[in-house]
């Protein structure tokens, strides 16, 4: 309840926890789409993690269609915003995108 009234309030903190929270949803492809929707909207907010998690929601089509250059864009901005993670997950996305893996 806590998460979704932070999240009702723009707050990117409370958007990423409760996205991580519906992914583990027993209903998986509706909470990913509403997962989806929180992280992007964290991550115009300019939250890094949550760029990170929208650029992998976007490499892999979990809750968006995929797209590989949103996937890029996002895992890119989440970089340079600092997130640890992003740079090794970009890395593995670009060497999954050579391979024909993506999506």
């Amino acid at each position: 309840a806590l998460l979704e009234k932070g999240a009702a309030k723009d707050h990117a903190f409370a958007m990423v926890e409760l996205g991580l929270v519906l992914t583990q949803g027993k209903d998986r492809a509706d909470y990913l789409k509403r997962a989806a929707k929180l992280y992007l909207k964290a991550a115009e907010l300019n939250d890094p993690r949550a760029m990170r998690l929208i650029a992998g929601a976007y490499a892999k089509g979990e809750g968006v269609e995929a797209d590989a250059k949103a996937a890029k864009k996002w895992y890119l901005k989440a970089v340079a915003a600092g997130d640890t993670e992003a740079k090794d997950e970009l890395k593995a996305f670009i060497a999954s995108e050579r391979l024909g893996r993506t999506g």
